[in-house]
């Protein structure tokens, strides 16, 4: 009883709104309505989501911690990088940005992962294959042929 009295109830205050049954109207502009239900399977994907989002939320916080101790632990001399450590830091340096970066505290300052990040771009597309050497070329390149063999 309860059921028909709520669907007669709900379909009454759609109609006074300017609903259809299955239309919004708004000022003459039809909108569809899409009914959404919750299925069983629907809250089973929102626990794993939000199980998934706890654990890598740990896993941050120890990370953040790790490398705060291991900063801790090497003081204040300068930490010695090579040239793959220093681009791997800028490209993921330079997806997070200034300002992220800024907050997390890294190992270098945001300007200098930056600065990484603009000569890795400048190495990249320094356009070195489409040069031309000047001078004469070399008796050894590949498009002079030894004298003997003409």
């Amino acid at each position: 009883m309860h059921k028909v009295v709520a669907f007669w109830f709900s379909r009454l205050i759609r109609r006074r709104l300017g609903w259809d049954d299955t239309y919004f109207t708004w000022e003459g502009v039809s909108i569809p309505i899409i009914e959404f239900v919750v299925k069983p399977w629907h809250l089973f994907v929102l626990f794993l989501a939000s199980h998934l989002n706890r654990e890598q939320q740990r896993i941050i916080e120890y990370l953040q911690e790790e490398n705060q101790v291991l900063r801790e632990k090497s003081g204040k001399k300068q930490i010695l990088l090579n040239d793959g450590q220093q681009d791997r830091l800028a490209v993921k340096g330079k997806a997070l940005g200034r300002r992220l970066l800024h907050s997390l505290a890294p190992i270098v300052t945001p300007d200098t992962i930056l600065r990484w990040h603009r000569e890795l771009v400048a190495k990249k597309w320094n356009y070195s294959h489409r040069r031309i050497e000047a001078g004469r070329p070399s008796p050894f390149s590949p498009g002079l042929l030894p004298v003997n063999q003409l």
